[in-house]
């Protein structure tokens, strides 16, 4: 009996080992895809290793290894992950959410929040938010300067969990659809109107790394490279689609936003000037995308609530800087401007309902789903 266990304890011990070398390969030749050239970045490697069964590896050789799980989504996915329901909370007291900050502290990797839990909440609103191992999100209104403004704020994991979908899952499908259907449709836990790119001819447009629309009309786009990065660009136009094409290569461009105007750059307010669409210098409901830092994400609309008040492009931007957006971009707002979670509307949508639009940006969970 002793042989026995002796025999299994030894095979045992060399399949661990055979496992962790295994894995040890994997790492050393494919260690964040953060550094890999165009065309070999992680989230298009998901094809060739699996990142479950990586996982797996981990979990077989738990105590051996102090190594982390990491998940992505794989580029040309349909859908994110289903998000684990036990995971998304609301409540009407942020106070209540301090224990949300301590857990969140991996998702956070030492950054820090905008939200507070000493936030005053616009009165009958509540906090809404979600927390597994790869994003940490928050939803929540509070009045600021008579303003109604709602904040999406977002931490991913990963930066394949910032995405962009368009309506009917195509480009130029002609198809529009409410934010609540996209969001459902691609399982975000945060999604948000973009920039209705269906609805003009003008604007560049790029997706999946490809670009699809080339427009010399919008002097101001924003576009999201393979790490997350908002990449913020004025009055660069290109004169052919291979020249557009040959920027969104160098700068590994995984999607872009053309709206404007770009609101803050490097930290500063962007200088403003007249611009062709936003109705910039008029009261106006708006919406905006600021990123805070790696991967660190703060949508924000400002809609008209009881007695508050809309705002001029100027004063947004402002807004933008306070909040701490090393970079902020105007999308769509009016009847666009909406926020969903967990399928659902979180500000108060101009004119009382949803506008069918032709794209979102969201945000969603790497996690996969329990098997």
């Amino acid at each position: 009996m002793k042989g026995i266990k002796v025999f299994f304890g030894t095979l045992l011990c060399l399949a661990a080992l055979a496992l962790t070398a295994g894995l040890l390969a994997i790492l050393l030749l494919f260690p964040s895809g953060k550094t890999l050239p165009r065309g070999e970045r992680a989230y298009d490697l998901a094809s060739q290793y699996d990142k479950n069964m990586q996982n797996r590896l981990l979990d077989a050789i738990s105590g051996i290894t102090a190594v982390k799980k990491t998940y992505w989504i794989p580029e040309d996915a349909p859908a994110a992950p289903v998000p684990d329901g036990d995971c998304f909370g609301r409540t009407e007291d942020p106070s209540m959410l301090q224990w949300i900050l301590e857990k969140a502290q991996d998702v956070l990797e030492g950054q820090t929040l905008f939200f507070s839990p000493d936030v005053e909440l616009l009165p009958g609103s509540q906090v809404n938010y979600y927390l597994d191992e790869t994003i940490l999100a928050l939803t929540w209104k509070q009045e600021i300067d008579n303003m109604a403004i709602t904040f999406a704020e977002v931490k991913v994991m990963d930066p394949s969990q910032f995405r962009r979908y368009l309506s009917g899952n195509e480009f130029a499908s002609g198809k529009l659809m409410l934010t609540t259907e996209m969001s459902q449709a691609v399982n975000a836990v945060v999604a948000c109107s973009g920039d209705y790119y269906g609805y003009r001819p003008d604007g560049s447009v790029v997706i999946g790394g490809k670009v699809m629309r080339n427009s010399l009309a919008l002097p101001d786009t924003c576009y999201i490279d393979e790490n997350g990065d908002m990449i913020l660009r004025r009055r660069e136009f290109f004169q052919s689609q291979e020249e557009a094409q040959a920027f969104v290569d160098q700068h590994h461009i995984r999607f872009s936003l053309a709206f404007g105007p770009i609101l803050v750059r490097d930290g500063e307010v962007c200088p403003l000037y007249s611009y062709s669409i936003g109705e910039v210098n008029q009261n106006y409901a708006r919406a905006g995308l600021g990123q805070l830092d790696r991967c660190h994400y703060l949508y924000v609309a400002c809609n008209q609530e009881g007695n508050t008040q809309t705002t001029d492009i100027g004063r947004f931007a402002q807004l933008m800087k306070d909040c701490g957006c090393v970079q902020a971009y105007n999308l769509d707002g009016g009847q666009t401007a909406t926020v969903v979670m967990k399928d659902q509307v979180i500000n108060r949508v101009n004119y009382g309902s949803q506008r069918r639009i032709s794209d979102i940006i969201y945000f969603a969970t790497a996690k996969p789903g329990k098997e």
